[in-house]
């Protein structure tokens, strides 16, 4: 039987007010394989109108007798910012919580943040 390759995509947004940890997307692996997820995160201060972040992440994860576990460390490619330290105000992970790829982000305090996540997720 030749093996199950799938490319999906799963996306979200959300706003935040606070320096709370929000979940902006997730996926849940159903299947043992290996997963590489990549994608762009987009913020902007709605007070100020300025665009955040252009953040573009990847992880690969492998789902083995129904347990996710991470195999590399997420990383940040690139971060392109109008207001220099803004990647570092708004950070951005993506990690799972048992078979739930998610992609997290912290605002800042007092800060009205909108967020768009879109993200592919490649099966193998």
């Amino acid at each position: 039987m030749a093996a199950q390759r799938i490319k999906d995509q799963f996306n979200g947004v959300a706003t935040t007010t606070d320096a709370t940890v929000t979940t902006l997307a997730s996926f849940t692996l159903t299947a043992n394989g290996s997963y590489h997820v990549y994608g762009t995160v987009l913020t902007r201060n709605t007070s100020t109108g300025v665009m955040g972040s252009s953040q573009i992440l990847y992880g690969s994860f492998k789902r083995v007798a129904g347990t996710t576990t991470s195999v590399s460390l997420p990383a940040i490619v690139l971060a392109a910012n109008e207001v220099g330290a803004w990647a570092a105000a708004t950070p951005v992970v993506i990690d799972n919580s048992g078979d739930v790829i998610r992609i997290r982000a912290t605002g800042i305090v007092a800060t009205t943040i909108d967020w768009f996540a879109d993200f592919t997720i490649l099966m193998n």
